[in-house]
């Protein structure tokens, strides 16, 4: 399971609120996306987004369980407001873009990314 690094600290700064709503661009495996909905106690929506199908999957898992309105889409950080006007994420509350490599990519060599 990747950790994200600083989780506290990054999400910290995006002040969330109940109620609030809330797009992760980079959803990877959502661990941000998580602590994001802990902090908005149950009440707030998340829309995660991410270009990977597999990584898509793994975050839709474990988010399950945390409440929350939560909605995934494939797609990348570039159709940002297309994505969440068609999702009704039109005005939201704060954004998430991790730009950095997941560590889950790297240790996949058939993924292309591997130091294999």
């Amino acid at each position: 399971m990747h950790v994200p690094v600083m989780l506290q600290e990054t999400v910290g700064s995006l002040d969330v609120r109940p109620a609030g709503a809330y797009l992760d661009a980079t959803l990877g495996g959502g661990g941000h996306a998580a602590e994001i909905l802990r902090r908005a106690g149950g009440t707030g929506r998340l829309l995660g987004i991410d270009r990977d199908p597999s990584a898509l999957r793994r975050a839709e898992a474990a988010l399950q369980s945390i409440p929350g309105t939560v909605v995934t889409v494939q797609g990348n950080h570039g159709d940002l407001g297309a994505i969440a006007d068609a999702r009704g994420f039109g005005l939201l509350d704060g954004v998430l873009i991790d730009t950095g490599v997941s560590s889950q990519q790297l240790d996949e060599a058939e993924r292309g990314f591997s130091f294999n």
